[in-house]
């Protein structure tokens, strides 16, 4: 089990193609920031809310494979920002929290947001031009999705239609505002 990886410790690695790790508890900010050739990162459990830096990935251009473990529940701010060769994604069931702008610039094509996400935060998906759909599980007691698009359960809004969306869309009915 690995405590922390510091700020910065790995920033513009420009070799660094895969990374492997145990449990974390916290990843400082810009951990892996800039690193242009890594395209693998598996990490175990860990990333706790509250200790999950921002930018972390941010500006890996051909990162395209993560695989994150049971345990993990947050997603930092501009986590995978600009990591555009980073089509799908699957989000452990342990996430509660999506920061801001976590995944904006990225090449996803669809997401699924577990049951227990309670934040999805601001520009969460900007930029993500080949999204067409965010489906949301039936249990999740915060948000919820109508053919692929995004509504608040709370404020009854709809919060986003997918950049990558095509055809008609047909507002939910029970719909207040569009955000």
């Amino acid at each position: 089990s690995l405590g922390t990886i510091e700020a910065y410790a790995f920033q513009q690695c420009p070799k660094l193609k895969t990374v492997i790790t145990g449990s974390i508890a916290t990843i400082e900010n810009f951990a892996f920031f800039d690193c242009n050739e890594l395209e693998y990162v598996e990490i175990y459990g860990g990333l706790e809310e509250g200790k999950v830096g921002d930018n972390i990935f941010n500006g890996c251009e051909k990162l395209s494979t993560v695989l994150l473990g049971n345990g993990s529940i947050e997603l930092g701010y501009a986590m995978f920002k600009g990591c555009s060769a980073l089509e799908e994604i699957t989000l452990p069931e342990s996430i509660l929290v999506i920061g801001d702008s976590a995944f904006d610039g990225t090449s996803l094509k669809t997401i699924r947001i577990p049951t227990d996400v309670k934040e999805i935060g601001k520009g969460a998906f900007t930029n993500c031009t080949a999204l067409a759909e965010i489906n949301v599980d039936n249990k999740n007691d915060y948000y919820f999705s109508v053919d692929g698009v995004l509504y608040s359960m709370e404020l009854g809004s709809l919060l986003l239609c997918p950049a990558g969306k095509s055809g008609e869309v047909a507002v939910w009915e029970g719909t207040e505002t569009i955000a």
